[in-house]
């Protein structure tokens, strides 16, 4: 039977089972207040049997009907926590409620097999209103429960990086920041790992640091280096100056930081993404600035190792080739901060044999190799000597950048170009017997280049052909049209003397030069592509020679397409005087947009092969190895 609010009633089996019960006492008092039915009995063993399989069987049937019930009992706490599960995650506060006034237990048990808590499932769907309605009908020590999976809501809440969820849980119970869950983690470094800044920041300004140990405030610190928080990070060493001089698996929090690559964070300030939207420039190596917070958060890390004993500090920075990995991201800045204290360490040597200039020219890393014009005197017979390999620093030059594979989205030519500029640099900075000393495989600098890159100048040679044929197509095209209207001129003849009717016009003369101009902008386009095709595309031509050709052709086929549509629209204005001058102007604007459109990414291409040639930096570089003074 359905109540009316549509659950199961069980007061009919109750009815039923009382009745069952009251024939069964009025059969029992029958049978004892009769003699004759008990003689009937003690003397009819048949009749005996068939009164206790009577009893027996309404027994079973009571015991059947409180099965039944506690089953429903059962069944309805099911549809209870099924409920307020789906109630958690829509948010529904509403249906929350009404359980909760039936249940308040639900508010803290178990709302799935899993071992789901309905505070945990919506702190998790960021329902912030239904989790703060929620927290204030509960213990504070409920706030402390784990789930099934043995994490706090307060680890949600860190992982979801809602600080307004936080900070309500954290209201009511402040120790909730320094729970741990079943991994011994806490909220904090939850946040931390899933790289939430403002939750970090809300947490750590709610942490003590006598809260947690000074392990753990070293692992939070490795996490925000990671995670570029260097902001906390900063705080972090500045609260806690241990930490610095902490080790874990031989990794001080310096040696993280030389590790990080944060290139991705310098390209991604409003001035260089303006650059690499317009023109699809690589610019990083145009400034290169790290930000202020890293290079602070380096030099406060340096100030504390520096209290070390000076030969454990020496032997620890070797140890762990700190100044080698600083070298392969490109941190001059941190370089230049450890060699002004220890100007030695210039000339320290990794496994390989290899200095961090070796190390520079491996990875591509231009700034930190135009040091080496600092320290020729010292470093000259390092970078000559060979490896274990028998390469030289010019055989490291000759191999494919370690970062090649980075660079998979640029055009070939691009690459083959950036390849052949870094083997010229490096040459520079090495005696002429360098070029001919071969390696174990027996090859010289210049022969192992053109085994590295052979597959590379086929894709090379493959764009450049594919590039010039289209543009040459294209410039083929304009210059048919410009052709095709320098005869039929707009106006038409005069008919005795053969002259354009509308040849004093202002708009004619512009009109007829650049006519003329595009023309001539055309052809000369189209013999530059011509030229690129039929080069005999060898190594060295792209260094300078295709993409110079590749770059004037472009320019020039822009200003012949440009000078097509000027034409055309002196030509509009002629013959439709009528047309409003604005409508023309925007007409005009339109139509120049739409030429840079198709044009802008590879002319920022080209522009790319033009400024990112890595050259010698003749300007004084403001990070010196030298003559250090410390601040600290």
């Amino acid at each position: 039977m359905n109540s009316k609010s549509g659950r199961k009633s069980y007061g009919p089996k109750w009815q039923n089972a009382a009745k069952s019960g009251s024939d069964s006492e009025s059969e029992d008092d029958d049978i004892h207040s009769s003699p004759a039915k008990s003689t009937a009995t003690a003397q009819s063993p048949n009749q005996t049997g068939q009164v206790v399989s009577t009893e027996t069987a309404q027994l079973c049937s009571i015991e059947d009907n409180e099965n039944q019930i506690q089953q429903g009992d059962r069944t309805r706490r099911g549809l209870d926590e099924e409920t307020m599960y789906r109630a958690a995650i829509e948010g529904d506060w509403v249906a929350a409620e009404i359980l909760l006034s039936r249940n308040p237990n639900l508010a803290r048990d178990y709302v799935t097999d899993e071992g789901e808590r309905a505070l945990h499932v919506a702190v998790a769907m960021k329902h912030k209103k239904f989790v703060e309605k929620l927290i204030n009908i509960m213990n504070e020590d409920d706030l402390s429960l784990l789930d099934g999976r043995g994490y706090t809501a307060c680890c949600y809440a860190a992982v979801s990086g809602v600080v307004e969820i936080a900070r309500v849980m954290i209201e009511k119970k402040p120790n909730l920041v320094t729970t741990h869950d079943k991994n011994n983690v806490t909220p904090l470094h939850k946040a931390a790992l899933c790289g939430n800044m403002k939750m970090v920041s809300y947490l750590f300004k709610s942490t003590k640091i006598e809260n947690l140990s000074n392990e753990e405030w070293f692992d939070l610190l490795l996490v925000t280096i990671r995670e570029k928080m260097f902001d906390v990070a900063l705080e972090l060493v500045e609260k806690n100056n241990v930490l610095a001089t902490m080790a874990k698996e031989e990794r001080t929090a310096l040696h993280v930081l030389a590790q990080l690559d944060i290139s991705n964070i310098i390209s991604s300030t409003w001035r260089f993404r303006l650059l690499q939207i317009l023109f699809g420039l690589d610019v990083t190596e145009f400034d290169g600035k790290k930000p202020s917070n890293f290079v602070k958060l380096a030099e406060k890390l340096w100030v504390d190792m520096q209290k070390m004993e000076k030969n454990s500090l020496l032997k620890l920075i070797k140890k762990q080739h700190i100044l080698h990995d600083a070298a392969k991201v490109g941190h001059v800045e941190l370089l230049t901060m450890l060699t002004r204290t220890y100007p030695q360490l210039i000339l320290d040597t990794d496994s390989n044999g290899h200095t961090i200039f070796h190390i520079a020219v491996t990875y591509r890393q231009l700034r930190v190799f135009n040091l080496i014009h600092q320290v020729e005197h010292m470093i000259h017979s390092r970078t000559i000597s060979p490896d274990q390999d028998g390469n030289n620093i010019l055989h490291l030059a000759a191999k494919q950048s370690v970062g090649l594979v980075n660079r998979a989205k640029l055009p070939p030519f691009l690459v083959m170009q950036s390849e052949l500029a870094w083997f010229e640099l490096t040459k520079t900075t090495v005696p002429p017997s360098c070029l001919e000393m071969r390696n174990a495989d027996g090859l010289t600098p210049r022969e192992l280049f053109s085994k590295e890159h052979e597959r590379l100048l086929r894709d090379s040679k493959t764009w450049m052909m594919n590039s010039a044929d289209s543009y040459m197509l294209i410039a083929t095209i304009v210059f048919s049209v410009l052709f095709a209207a320098a005869f039929s001129l707009p106006g038409g003849y005069d008919s005795q003397t053969g002259k354009a009717i509308l040849s004093e016009s202002k708009l004619f003369r512009n009109f007829f030069r650049c006519e003329l101009i595009g023309l001539a902008c055309s052809v000369i386009s189209i013999l530059l592509f011509r030229s690129i095709m039929t080069s005999s595309f060898a190594e060295d031509d792209f260094r300078y020679n295709l993409p110079f050709r590749m770059f004037i052709g472009f320019q020039i086929l822009l200003a012949s397409l440009i000078l097509a549509v000027t034409a055309f629209m002196s030509s509009f204005e002629l013959v439709s005087r009528k047309i409003d001058h604005v409508v023309m102007w925007h007409a005009r604007a339109i139509l120049y947009l739409a030429c840079y459109i198709w044009v802008f990414r590879d002319y920022g291409t080209l522009l790319s092969s033009i400024l990112n040639m890595p050259r010698k930096s003749n300007r004084s570089s403001r990070h010196t190895l030298f003559n250090y003074h410390s601040t600290g």
